[in-house]
């Protein structure tokens, strides 16, 4: 592009500079009023914003709260999570899974196998033997050390693979048996854990709004907030509305006045306003500024972005 002699005309037009803010991540709620169950509320929210919502801190429940125009209760991210194998995703609970607890408490959080064959929750830091697993043969070995159930898992991924899964009644009772002929001991550590009530989305440190001492009934596994903005335990399968949440960077927008002294060259021409945009960012780079900004040239009403000042000596 051919440039022509310099006239002292000035043209002045305005850079926005957006600038993202990494530091300042803010959490914003969004109330839906349409009724769902816990379920179908979390798949809504991960389609349309981050997740259910979770929160950290007592302003933030405030604020998820104050959004609430009709008082709730309104589905929260919080559910008491389900028992796993070690080292897997796949829960233990699945329709096609076999399980034998014994229906007695299930509130503590490691698993064990008894000599009867039945599955029961333990204190996670009891001393127990364990039983651990192969994956190469297949097999699964007895290891008569007692250990915490942490400790045990640690182990058998040290020195096999992992704290055992049990798949079917046949390996059940082949496990069970193993114990029949220890005369001091009923149990030994499988690969059963769960922790206990825990956010849609994974994250989050343990801040808790409950209402007050949480239900025995075992079927209420998710959490509402209600209109005092207290949470309780519900039914996972009743409908209520619920609350998302998605997190966003802050942005601060800033107007910068461009003047330019004018030629021939034509400055409506789109390619040569973004070669000066290229340029102006250059310059930012060169001045250590180089991750979180943006820049845009602002528009008049008229969509032109250069107007002609008046003429200087």
């Amino acid at each position: 592009m051919q440039r022509g002699g310099l006239v002292l005309v000035l043209i002045s037009g305005c850079v926005m500079v957006a600038r993202l803010q990494s530091v300042d991540l803010i959490r914003h709620f969004y109330v839906i009023e349409e009724s769902k169950s816990w379920t179908d509320a979390q798949s809504h929210c991960r389609d349309k914003y981050t997740d259910l919502a979770t929160i950290q801190s007592l302003t933030q429940n405030h604020e998820a709260h104050n959004l609430a125009l009709t008082g709730g209760p309104f589905w929260i991210g919080l559910f008491n999570c389900s028992w796993k194998w070690s080292g897997e995703d796949r829960l233990a609970e699945m329709e096609d899974a076999f399980e034998n607890w014994d229906g007695g408490n299930q509130e503590l959080l490691c698993g064990t196998l008894s000599k009867d064959r039945k599955w029961r929750s333990a204190d996670c830091t009891d001393q127990n033997y364990m039983f651990c697993s192969n994956a190469e043969d297949q097999k699964h070995i007895l290891v008569q050390r007692t250990m915490s159930w942490a400790e045990a898992q640690r182990h058998c991924r040290a020195d096999h693979t992992d704290l055992s899964s049990i798949r079917s009644k046949e390996e059940n009772s082949d496990l069970s048996s193993r114990l029949q002929n220890l005369n001091t001991v009923d149990k030994a550590w499988i690969g059963l854990h769960r922790d206990c009530w825990t956010w849609s989305d994974g994250s989050g440190p343990p801040f808790r709004m409950w209402a007050g001492k949480l239900s025995s009934d075992e079927n209420k596994d998710c959490v509402v907030m209600g209109s005092d903005a207290r949470w309780t335990s519900e039914d996972c399968t009743k409908d209520y509305g619920f609350i998302c949440y998605q997190d966003k960077r802050h942005t601060a927008l800033r107007s910068v006045k461009v003047r330019l002294r004018a030629g021939s060259a034509d400055l409506s021409d789109p390619e040569l306003q973004d070669a000066i945009l290229r340029q102006l960012q250059q310059k930012l780079e060169v001045a250590g500024v180089t991750q979180g900004v943006k820049l845009s040239w602002r528009r008049q009403p008229d969509r032109s972005i250069f107007t002609k000042e008046e003429e200087e000596e």
